[in-house]
């Protein structure tokens, strides 16, 4: 992609944002930056958004500074989640109302959540420039934050791939449906086409136990090691559990309301599993976090 009107291109930018190049930090840059974990699915109702929410209310009970940023742009849920009325959501920052920090709401555990609006027409289908915006948003959490949880739109549309490339880590959320699966698949093969060094791991969501998390886990791992010659990580597995749909009615996390419930002991097993590089990593050793070669057409 090339320049328009004089201005670098959308995945350039990114670049220039988000690549310590091994130079180390600039003189005004904070010494560590937040990591950023994308959650994924190839349809909706398979439980994203819930883990989404959990992972980072389990990581704010942690002590880590989590933001949740919510992606799912014009269709965003997390908030009802949350039991959270957000006054200003992401539409207020692309028209220069508030900025990132001021639309920032807290929410459960001391996490703070940034709303993708519901209903915001506009915000489903973004320019070049208003992504690039976005993108530069996440770059000022990631200076005063521990950890960005990105919840992003289910499927494979060319904002939720941009996100998903992004990341430094994916963990894509499927069922055992059959079209769950199949759509899981989808946003696998999308990704690895865009970034072929994605780290995606996958998590069998609302499974009956541990054998049938790994029966849905090798559907999906055999088919991309046949037809992708990639080798998706198992993150973990959340079961079956009522108490989550009360949580829901709630409008709070199940680690919060039912800390004891199966699930909620399953989330935080599943953000043990990641704790090590869950937080914050010196600037110097940061990698790119786009991949030019990779970069997806937009």
């Amino acid at each position: 992609m090339g320049k328009e009107g004089g201005r670098p291109g959308t995945w350039t930018r990114l670049l220039q944002l988000f690549r310590a190049g091994g130079k180390g930090p600039a003189p005004d840059a904070p010494d560590r930056l937040a990591r950023v974990l994308c959650v994924g699915s190839g349809k909706g109702g398979t439980g994203k958004s819930v883990l989404a929410t959990n992972l980072a209310a389990v990581a704010a009970q942690e002590g880590l500074r989590t933001v949740l940023f919510d992606a799912d742009l014009g269709l965003a849920n997390a908030h009802l989640l949350l039991g959270v009325h957000p006054r200003w959501n992401l539409s207020h920052v692309l028209s220069g109302e508030r900025s990132i920090a001021q639309v920032l709401e807290p929410g459960p555990g001391g996490l703070a959540l940034a709303c993708g609006g519901t209903g915001v027409t506009e915000l489903a289908a973004l320019d070049e420039f208003q992504l690039y915006l976005l993108a530069s948003q996440i770059e000022e959490l990631r200076r005063d934050h521990d950890l960005v949880v990105v919840d992003t739109a289910a499927g494979i549309t060319p904002q939720t791939m941009v996100f998903l490339a992004a990341a430094e880590e994916v963990l894509l959320v499927t069922t055992r449906d059959v079209t769950a699966l199949t759509d899981a698949y989808a946003v696998l093969k999308g990704l690895t086409r865009r970034k072929a060094g994605a780290r995606v791991h996958i998590v069998p969501n609302r499974v009956a136990d541990e054998e049938e998390a790994g029966r849905v886990y090798e559907r999906i791992r055999d088919v991309s090691i046949r037809f992708l010659e990639r080798h998706p990580g198992l993150a973990g597995w959340i079961p079956e559990d009522p108490h989550v749909g009360r949580s829901i009615e709630r409008r709070l996390p199940v680690v919060a309301s039912f800390p004891a419930a199966p699930a909620a002991e399953a989330f935080r097993r599943l953000f043990e599993a990641f704790a090590p590089r869950a937080a914050a990593r010196p600037v110097v050793a940061a990698p790119a976090l786009i991949d030019t070669a990779s970069r997806p057409p937009l």
